[in-house]
């Protein structure tokens, strides 16, 4: 691990020529407006600098690399990545140099060291505050230049407003401002424009949200057939993460969005003081056994039942049940990512204009829960299934929530009087 300073990166830079810029898979705005003001700072210093054509880059970054960009054929001599913290972030394109990065400039804690000399500074808001650092050595920050490292700095602070914009992210914007560029497009573009398809997505999002902890952690899933149904781009779902952090009361925001191969991307945005998101975000695709999708959908049912008898006080009230529940493995596996995916979609479909719009009306639905039941909200889900139901014209609409009920209420202490409800009703619509 040859790690190396601000000062020994931008002597590199000038010792050597014939350079390739590699941005990682579904690019930002950092890894975007890094690239572009290192290879412009390159390029006037009379060095050869090109950025490696990325697919994934949207059109609401393309501006920025415009003519800087070249294909696979081109040969370097010099290859330097930019926000990029390990190889399973090379996009396609980039593949070929996986085990080929003399540079690598970055700011992620979790960097894997896979370049010959790594500039890294995990206290930096944004690797833009590196880059800036680094040409500003050799360079004149020109507007073109300070505009691509505003875009680094800004978006991967949120327009400032995430908890990691400290001082020095503010006093880079700045000195970025100072070479003579308009912010206000670039601000306006970013942080107060959405497409229409983007907002339709943020009101499926909001439908389908679960909140956990007493509303401190939210989550949403975001799935290829929510994205396909309003027929959604990458640029339409860029930053889409932040939105469930906008929520008042909410520190903890988890998206899990589904990618186009099928795997599912955790994006999670914490509140300083509260959850590591580095540490957290450690997924492998739907078949990963995940902890943190286990802790986010069961591991907080049991917070309103403390002081504990065990992990799973949340079932019912019955400590004979809980204990064959704890003990049976068909109970108690941890769930993949996958499994936790398809659970959510269906879900989403279910209370869904079409799902809702699919079913009879004509046919008898009977809700029952506890009212203490975490997974219902406590009734307050039920009660929100129970008027979707009645918006959507269901004729023979019951529901019925036990004071003092958990979530198994076929199991619970009252049992036989749940049993007794559920045959009478059956017995009068059959």
């Amino acid at each position: 691990m040859n790690t190396i300073t601000t000062v020994q990166a931008a002597e590199f830079l000038q010792a050597h020529d014939n350079y390739l810029i590699l941005t990682h898979v579904r690019p930002d705005g950092d890894t975007v407006g890094c690239a572009a003001g290192l290879c412009r700072a390159l390029r006037q210093t009379g060095k050869t600098a090109y950025i490696l054509e990325n697919p994934e880059v949207t059109e609401l970054f393309t501006g920025y690399i415009k003519g800087l960009t070249i294909g696979a054929d081109y040969t370097p001599e010099t290859v330097v990545s930019v926000d990029i913290a390990a190889r399973s972030l090379f996009p396609a394109p980039a593949k070929p140099y996986l085990d080929w990065v003399d540079l690598a400039i970055d700011h992620h804690p979790s960097q894997e060291f896979f370049a010959k000399a790594t500039c890294l500074d995990s206290k930096r808001a944004a690797c833009g505050q590196l880059v800036l650092e680094i040409v500003k050595q050799f360079a004149d920050i020109t507007p073109e230049i300070g505009e691509a490292l505003y875009v680094a700095v800004s978006t991967d602070c949120g327009c400032f407003q995430y908890s990691n914009a400290d001082a020095a992210a503010h006093r880079a914007a700045a000195e970025l401002m100072d070479s003579g560029f308009d912010p206000y497009p670039i601000n306006r573009r970013h942080f107060r424009t959405k497409t229409f398809k983007r907002l339709r997505l943020e009101g499926m999002l909001t439908t389908g949200m679960e909140l956990r902890d007493s509303g401190v952690t939210a989550l949403v899933f975001l799935t290829r057939a929510m994205v396909e149904s309003v027929g959604a781009g990458e640029r339409d779902m860029d930053d889409i993460s932040a939105f469930v952090g906008q929520i008042e009361g909410v520190k903890n925001g988890v998206t899990l969005k589904e990618t186009e191969d099928g795997h599912v991307k955790i994006s999670l945005r914490t509140a300083p003081g509260d959850l590591n998101a580095s540490a957290v975000c450690a997924l492998r695709g739907p078949e990963a056994v995940s902890a943190l999708v286990d802790n986010l959908s069961l591991g907080a049912y049991n917070k309103q039942f403390a002081p504990n008898r065990t992990t799973a006080d949340w079932i019912c009230r019955d400590e004979a049940v809980v204990d064959a529940y704890l003990k049976d493995p068909f109970c108690t596996f941890k769930p993949t990512a996958g499994m936790f995916r398809d659970m959510m979609e269906g879900l989403q479909y279910i209370s869904s204009e079409e799902g809702l719009a699919n079913m009879d009306p004509r046919t008898p639905v009977y809700l029952f829960s506890g009212d203490q039941d975490p997974v219902g909200a406590n009734g307050a889900g039920v009660r929100t299934v129970y008027g979707f139901f009645q918006a959507h014209g269901t004729r023979d609409l019951t529901m019925k929530l036990y004071p003092g009920g958990r979530h198994e209420m076929l199991n619970e202490i009252n049992k036989g009087e749940v049993y007794a409800d559920v045959l009478a009703w059956l017995e009068k619509h059959i």
